[in-house]
């Protein structure tokens, strides 16, 4: 374990550099919005407006049932094709032990064309999973592991890790009925995948959020005050690197060096 004890004048951010491949983690994500907080899942496609869609909330799918999830309702104002979906930012990486299991409910009069799992993976642009003829009008288990992924998406086989940005769900309605709104529903969601390995913080103690890579100190520092570092990173690494920035000024390094 190393201790290092900085004069702190800023926020800051800590950056663990890994040269070459990424060294990973198993890691899982779950979410079951029985808190009834949405958690930085947003519609997707995106709402014009982000910061407060009144069709995409956590809610009763079913009035009655004290189940709680994601509820989305899309109305067809004209008969086109329409779509629903839900989407999360994450900072992940798909792995052959990769498995995600969740719960839809797809409430329409009409068939969905597709449900697609989609990951998100920057260069490598989408990667998606499609089910055939989804099922509507009741909850329904969907499980996708890392074959599932690789056999729509041959062209990951030879991969062993694919950095991905963002877990979507998005589902198609064509021709929709402009007198009848849809309703898609999500829940118990859990994908088992890796990250990079992390810093285990011991001091000071941390907030950490799936969707970004940094840390939030649960305490908040001010100008003068000293700052200790300490933990451990379960890597065998010829050198970390620490860096300490304005979280306002990421270009302005108060901290830079080797621990």
């Amino acid at each position: 374990m190393r201790k290092v004890v900085l004069y702190l004048l800023v926020s800051f951010c800590l950056v663990l550099h890994v040269k070459a491949n990424t060294v990973l983690e198993s890691w899982t994500y779950s979410e079951d919005f029985e808190d009834r907080d949405l958690g930085a899942w947003a519609s997707y496609p995106l709402w014009q407006d982000t910061a407060y869609d009144p069709n995409f909330r956590v809610n009763e799918m079913v009035p009655g049932d004290p189940n709680i999830s994601i509820v989305q309702k899309v109305t067809p104002y004209t008969h086109v094709d329409n779509y629903a979906g839900a989407q999360k930012l994450l900072d992940m990486y798909l792995i052959p032990e990769t498995k995600l299991r969740f719960r839809y409910y797809l409430k329409t009069i009409q068939d969905a064309e597709f449900f697609t799992v989609r990951f998100a993976a920057g260069d490598l642009g989408k990667i998606d999973v499609n089910l055939a003829q989804p099922e509507t009008n009741k909850w329904v288990w969907v499980t996708v592991d890392y074959k599932d992924i690789i056999q729509q998406n041959p062209q990951l086989a030879d991969m062993d890790q694919v950095k991905i940005h963002a877990l979507a769900f998005l589902t198609k309605i064509p021709q929709a009925d402009p007198f009848m709104p849809i309703y898609l529903g999500l829940d118990d969601i859990s994908f088992s995948a890796g990250r990079a390995a992390v810093f285990q913080f011991k001091e000071p103690a941390m907030h950490k959020l799936p969707e970004f890579s940094q840390y939030i100190p649960q305490k908040q520092y001010h100008s003068g005050e000293n700052f200790s570092l300490t933990g451990n990173w379960n890597l065998e690494a010829k050198t970390v690197g620490l860096e300490i920035k304005p979280f306002t000024d990421k270009n302005k390094a108060v901290f830079k060096g080797n621990l």
